[in-house]
């Protein structure tokens, strides 16, 4: 069990089984971190899947009372100055998907033919249009919604569905800087 509790309102949707599943997860993100490290982290993801309503720093610490008993310029810079790589939490959590997988699925290969279990990799992409010429990240996308091709951040997300569960696999930000400068 992971050592830190929020007092957090939870998500209308959010399940209470899977919190057990939630905090062992945590605890594996967060071996490798010192235990203010510790507390930062988990207190800022249990926030943002948690927490109803938008994911500002700022907002955040709005609600730090019953989050973070410190100052919001370390919330500030544990986020700004991150002691990992983007890659290591979500190989950490990478590994547990296939082992929540695994334990899904029968265990021998004849099994697993004769059960016929499919899984399914669905991809999509979200464009959110921008304005601003100098925004970092801005590219020309073409947007089936639209019908046209628009100035816009795009997020391409994966989810992997099998035997029931959904499993999210990657959220990736998609620059296309090199169509943006034919496009001006």
């Amino acid at each position: 069990m992971f050592p830190y509790k929020t007092s957090i309102k939870l998500n209308q949707g959010f399940d209470k089984s899977w919190q057990n599943q939630f905090e062992q997860l945590m605890s594996r993100l967060t071996f490798y971190l010192t235990r203010p490290q510790q507390h930062h982290f988990w207190n800022l993801v249990t926030t943002m899947v948690l927490w109803v309503g938008s994911h500002t720093i700022q907002q955040l610490s709005q609600v730090k009372k019953h989050l973070w008993e410190r100052d919001q310029s370390n919330i500030n810079r544990f986020i700004n100055r991150a002691p990992w790589k983007v890659q290591w939490p979500n190989r950490v959590r990478w590994q547990w998907v296939c082992e929540q997988i695994a334990a899904v699925l029968p265990t021998s290969f004849r099994a697993l033919t004769k059960a016929s279990i499919t899984g399914y990799l669905v991809i999509d992409d979200t464009m959110v249009e921008k304005t601003g010429k100098k925004m970092a990240g801005l590219g020309w996308h073409y947007s089936h919604t639209e019908g046209r091709t628009i100035w816009a951040h795009c997020y391409v997300t994966a989810l992997y569905v099998i035997a029931g569960f959904a499993y999210p696999v990657q959220v990736l930000f998609t620059s296309l800087k090199k169509h943006a400068r034919n496009k001006e």
